[in-house]
């Protein structure tokens, strides 16, 4: 969510910056109407869209160590990870709180919307319906409902004016933009720059109806000073006296000139810098590994038992039984506060995880050299809507092929090359869509799938001749 909010502001702060230097003192409002509600509205979704461009991801040096991680320990280093949880749950409520009295105060404004309607004396002109209200405020529009104090109190022209005024607001449909501002103020009441789009966008709906005016610009600029001084209008509403007066009447004589056309080319270098730089894997994800290796394929946080060791017997090549003391590492026991089940998740009829990694890497095991590589990867977890959230991972070994066929020699794979086999490993993970999360008691769970139904998913590879082998029970399976 923290990079969420980051790449979100930095999109609409660019945006901002970029419309105030080049756009805002153009005439061509209708562009910037568009522009405003479209760098806005990328703001809010592109860093949600995952890109399949390059990363940036750390990867920690491995030791393959022995593991036994059949054994759920209940011991948790739960203290810092228990803390981290009740600051978010904290600022969960703070939020919501934020939310509902954004909220509220815009119930009361509806509220006195409708009241004022009930109360008022209701006529019709040129399809609009004329509401007057018989209170001193400014004229204001409601979708096609035009709130007055009275009729009698403007002249012919200054009638006409309003009333063409509230027509172009109706006509360009800026109640849409009004309410997704609201909403959009609602979500982010914290946000100052969705403040600053909600002002600049109102500005630009009022230079709009603006132009509908058939008052000499002086007589015109007079009149909104007039209005000025009267009550405004609910925040849901087209206010007459909402945006500056002084804007206005400058905007009203100001003609934008045709060099000042190639101003608007300037959307496209930020869409592009934009899709570049904030949608969510780009930045968002940085997949690494822990010390003991679990890889977390989101925000999530986890608790893990103690590290510690253990005694198990291990059979020999001549039958006799030794024993021998091994590390075991932490596992993930809970998710964002919840319990991780020691079940496999059901897999989709039309391919397991295993199936779908090995298609989705097969180029990139093209690309490594002739020999057998195994992919230690475990105890994957998946949340109640199927999505992978984190793995246990025990690095890429890789050795070379001798005349039989039998692993030989060690390949040592570059570092990048490790890296971006780990960034594919990762990616794919995340992005498996045929998880089906157990049920218990009726609802789904969050659970720890080993994929291969063992501990270890043992992923082996064969690359030889340029084609690429999965060992499947003891035969290996070209891709």
């Amino acid at each position: 969510m923290l990079q969420y909010l980051i790449n979100t502001t930095a999109i609409w702060l660019i945006s901002l910056v970029l419309f105030d230097v080049f756009l805002r003192r153009e005439t061509y409002h209708a562009y910037n109407r568009l522009y405003l509600l479209g760098t806005f509205l990328l703001g809010l979704l592109l860093p949600l869209w995952d890109s399949s461009s390059a990363k940036m991801y750390e990867l920690p040096a491995l030791q393959p160590v022995q593991r036994v991680t059949e054994v759920r320990q209940n011991i948790v280093t739960a203290a810092s990870a228990s803390s981290l949880n009740e600051h978010i749950s904290w600022w969960l409520w703070a939020y919501v709180a934020g939310v509902l009295v954004v909220l509220v105060i815009l119930a009361i404004d509806t509220f006195k919307l409708i009241r004022l309607y009930k109360a008022g004396t209701i006529s019709y002109e040129d399809g609009l319906m004329i509401v007057e209200t018989g209170q001193a405020h400014t004229p204001f529009s409601f979708l096609k409902a035009v709130f007055v104090e009275s009729r009698a109190r403007y002249s012919a022209e200054e009638w006409q004016t309003v009333i063409a005024h509230e027509r172009r607001h109706a006509t360009l449909g800026h109640f849409a933009d009004v309410l997704l501002m609201q909403l959009a103020r609602a979500a982010f009441w914290f946000h100052p720059l969705a403040y600053l789009y909600n002002n600049r966008l109102l500005t630009v709906h009022e230079y709009q109806a603006d132009r509908e005016s058939a008052l000499p610009p002086r007589q015109y600029g007079q009149f909104l000073i007039e209005q000025a001084l009267l009550q405004t209008s609910p925040v849901i509403a087209h206010s007459f006296n909402r945006s500056p007066i002084k804007n206005r009447i400058v905007m009203l004589s100001r003609k934008s000139s045709t060099v000042a056309k190639f101003k608007m080319l300037v959307l496209i270098p930020l869409a592009l810098v934009s899709f570049i730089c904030f949608s969510q894997k780009v930045i968002a994800r940085n997949f690494t590994a822990d010390k003991f290796g679990f890889v977390r394929l989101g925000n999530n946080q986890f608790e893990f038992s103690r590290a510690d060791a253990d005694t198990i017997e291990v059979e020999m090549e001549d039958g006799t039984m030794v024993k021998k003391i091994v590390k075991q590492d932490p596992h993930a026991l809970k998710m964002d506060g919840r319990p991780i089940l020691d079940m496999n998740p059901a897999m989709d009829a039309n391919g397991s995880p295993v199936e779908y990694l090995c298609q989705k890497m097969k180029g990139d095991f093209l690309g490594l050299e002739d020999g057998f590589y195994f992919l230690g990867i475990a105890n994957v977890i998946v949340d109640e809507k199927g999505k992978g959230c984190g793995f246990t991972y025990q690095g890429i070994n890789g050795s070379k092929l001798e005349d039989n066929s039998q692993p030989a020699k060690a390949i040592k794979l570059e570092k990048k090359v490790e890296e971006k086999l780990f960034n594919r490993i990762c990616n794919e993970l995340a992005a498996f869509p045929k998880w089906q999360p157990p049920v218990v008691k009726g609802k789904k769970v969050i659970s720890a799938s080993s994929l291969f139904g063992g501990t270890w998913l043992g992923l082996q590879v064969k690359v030889e001749n340029h084609k690429v082998y999965v060992k499947s029970g003891k035969t290996w399976v070209e891709l």
